[in-house]
């Protein structure tokens, strides 16, 4: 399998994260005030998903 997880401003002007496995979104979250809030939640919540690959 793999991970792949990014961060976009949604059109709230809030952003937010997503995971997705073999290109497919699986997880993500929003209500962050800057890129960098949601690009460390999701490199997180990325981190446990590979360690269980």
């Amino acid at each position: 399998m793999t991970y792949e997880g990014r961060a976009y401003k949604a059109p709230s002007g809030q952003w937010s994260w997503a995971i997705a496995e073999d290109g497919v979104d699986i997880i993500g979250g929003a209500g962050y005030d800057s890129e960098d809030d949601a690009l460390e939640a999701m490199f997180n919540e990325l981190a446990q998903y590979e360690s269980q690959g």
